[in-house]
């Protein structure tokens, strides 16, 4: 299920696009693909991925069993800019995968498979500049609190961020 926002404006508008784009070409199956994600304290007090979704309610974005996985955007903590138009920001796109379920018919772990998928589709748009890809739980959710997660880096699962810089406008008459 793709997670999108009605009439998204600023960095949200450039992430729904690649949003959009990835659950269209990726062709993974039933994935959750979510926009950007807010780092929300846990009721043990951890810091954890959400995704708002209305009415004060928050979800939880991290992988789901039932599903053949998870993509969802982390924004950097500062958003550049020299004229109060145009701004940049670090965003790190998170894939948590159940490998088994995306390539079925693999003999083999398939984790270098999902990435060039992913990192191919990326590549093509303008409106992400490509920095780095990160394997593993803990460099994929630096922030987060993610000791509950430790069998997701082991098979059938992969973990793997992907970070770059979104350019987006702040402007009534850009967005």
């Amino acid at each position: 299920m793709n997670h999108i926002l009605t009439n998204p404006k600023g960095i949200d508008a450039v992430i729904q696009k690649i949003q959009m784009y990835l659950f269209d070409n990726l062709n993974w199956g039933e994935i959750e693909v979510y926009g950007r994600v807010y780092k929300n304290q846990s009721k043990d007090k951890k810091d954890v991925p959400e995704a708002y979704i209305g009415k004060n309610e928050y979800k939880d974005v991290l992988i789901n069993d039932t599903k053949n996985g998870s993509i969802f955007f982390i924004e950097g903590p500062k958003h550049n800019s020299k004229e109060g138009i145009r701004f940049t920001n670090t965003v790190k796109i998170v894939f948590m995968l159940n490998l088994q379920k995306i390539y079925p018919e693999s003999v083999h772990r398939a984790d270098m498979e999902a990435q060039m998928k992913a990192i191919e589709l990326i590549r093509k748009k303008t409106w992400f500049s490509f920095e780095k890809m990160e394997k593993g739980i803990k460099e994929s959710l630096d922030d987060f609190y993610t000791e509950n997660l430790k069998g997701y880096d082991e098979h059938p699962f992969h973990v793997f961020s992907i970070s770059g810089e979104i350019t987006y406008n702040v402007s009534c008459l850009t967005n």
